[in-house]
């Protein structure tokens, strides 16, 4: 399983590895753990995805391939990001952008190769991790395999404490959210209690009217979060 992990950490780290090879790597690795075989296989006994769980989220911390080629990929994404002295960095620009181009802003054509298409494919998907054009993930901006690993894990209790603030505002999934809500309306709901949010809503020096129609998005905002939110867990 350690030859397994180590082929599927480097490839994957430059490749995009077609869901078939993924899924045969994956398959490998729990017949491994179980003691099954081609011929003769065994129960497994917990999930694969819970196994893939960090240890104090009551798994082996073993990591599986779908996963680690999509965070493995997203530094790629991260360099071309922050557009790092870096020579296939260089090349890239050189060669699918203009100098003033940046590959936030940048929409592949459809004559671009394959695997250009994909990693923006990626982009859109892993968007929440940047805010402002930089990866937010860590407090130094810079990308983090095992940070990134942990939020395609979803949701968990690992860090903060169950409560309305947690559950709505803290969770790096959320952000967008709030990031999107600012944009709109013009104030910064993210990072506040419910009930300091509510009353910043009411101190403001509108009428009536669109004081009540501000709770009212604010608190459809707070109620979608929640059952997306336990959506993504169950």
């Amino acid at each position: 399983m350690l030859v397994l992990f180590s082929l599927h950490n480097f490839w994957g780290a430059v490749f995009i590895l077609p869901q078939g090879v993924v899924n045969e790597v994956d398959r490998k690795c729990r017949e491994f753990l179980w003691g099954g075989t081609e011929e003769k296989r065994k129960v497994s006994f917990v999930a694969w995805d819970i196994i893939c769980r960090p240890k104090k989220q009551g798994g082996l911390n073993i990591k599986g391939c779908k996963l680690w080629n999509m965070i493995a990929l997203g530094k790629l994404i991260w360099q071309l990001m922050e557009k790092s002295d870096i020579l296939w960095v260089k090349w890239v620009n050189e060669l699918y952008m203009n100098n003033n181009e940046t590959f936030w802003s940048h929409v592949p054509s459809p004559n671009s190769c394959w695997y250009w298409r994909q990693l923006h494919k990626l982009k859109i998907k892993r968007a929440h991790w940047y805010r402002d054009k930089h990866y937010c993930l860590t407090k130094n901006k810079n990308y983090s395999i095992s940070r990134g690993y942990l939020d395609l894990l979803g949701p968990t209790l690992e860090d903060w404490l169950e409560d309305a603030t947690h559950i709505l505002l803290d969770f790096l999934w959320t952000q967008g959210v709030w990031e999107a809500v600012k944009t709109w309306t013009g104030i910064d709901l993210s990072n506040k209690h419910v009930s300091v949010a509510l009353l910043k809503i009411k101190m403001k020096h509108w009428n009536r009217f669109k004081n009540e129609t501000m709770t009212a998005i604010y608190g459809a905002i707070v109620y979608n979060i929640w059952i997306a939110r336990n959506q993504k867990i169950f």
